[in-house]
């Protein structure tokens, strides 16, 4: 039995535990949910702070970005335009032998050399230097030509990879141009054994080495200049580019099908 004395609070039990009253805490919100919120995650809704960027931090970024973009954007834009030349010219090179092999099948002769469609890139040059009206229906069966006709002074103004230079060795008046549907253009002059391709016609840049290739049939197939394949390798290898003139095309198969110049 628990003894009892008696003091100035009255009769108390030494044995019972001290009660203390509990006070709810104050509620915020709808039934303390905030409170219990800061419980659990330590967090105060009322004192927590957005991170945020001032204006100097974002003006200081796009001022990078800007820089980045100045450096590297004229890099990018030069060379997409160099592959997109590239992909026309082999179009224009793919169209030019399978044309070549179709009229070798057709006529049923053992090479290239000895079919009309030769004649015609040679402006007849090897068929008795003659123009024939027959030509143009074999260019239109082989090669999809758009127009043929032999230029005056509306050719364009080709120049060197360097820009100072205007290049005029067959790209003259007489020229006999050929006008594809794709938009390529091929000169050929009827003096001489190998032809120059424009691969994309009248939209520019008009540069030898760009746009503008010289190309020759080698039994059916499109060889890298009228020298030969052997000094345009060793020309490629140890010549500055300006010097390169009629090797562009064996630079660019040399290089995997790259403008790296």
């Amino acid at each position: 039995v628990p003894s009892l004395f008696k003091g100035r609070l009255g009769w108390v039990s030494c044995l019972a535990p001290r009660q203390n009253k509990t006070h709810p805490k104050p509620s915020l919100g709808n039934g303390g949910g905030n409170v219990s919120y800061a419980k659990h995650t330590g967090k105060n809704l009322f004192t927590s702070k957005k991170v945020a960027f001032t204006l100097a931090e974002v003006l200081i970024t796009l001022g990078i970005i800007g820089i980045v973009a100045a450096l590297t954007l004229p890099t990018l834009i030069s060379n997409h335009k160099k592959q997109v030349y590239v992909n026309q010219l082999k179009k224009v090179v793919n169209t030019l032998e399978n044309a070549a092999q179709a009229s070798v099948a057709d006529e049923g002769v053992s090479s290239f050399q000895d079919t009309l469609l030769r004649c015609v890139l040679s402006d007849g040059y090897f068929c008795g230097h003659v123009w024939k009206d027959e030509y143009q229906d074999v260019a239109n069966k082989y090669l999809k030509i758009l127009n043929i006709y032999v230029a005056d002074s509306d050719i364009p103004t080709y120049k060197y990879i360097n820009g100072d230079n205007t290049y005029s060795n067959l790209i003259r008046s007489g020229v006999r141009i050929f006008k594809l549907n794709d938009g390529a253009v091929i000169y050929v002059s009827g003096t001489e054994t190998f032809f120059f391709v424009d691969v994309n016609g009248d939209k520019g840049p008009n540069v030898y080495g760009r746009d503008l290739f010289e190309l020759e049939f080698n039994n059916g197939n499109i060889t890298n200049n009228h020298n030969g394949n052997s000094s345009c390798r060793e020309l490629i290898k140890f010549r500055d580019v300006l010097e390169m003139n009629s090797c562009f095309y064996a630079k660019i198969v040399a290089d995997g099908w790259k403008m790296n110049y």
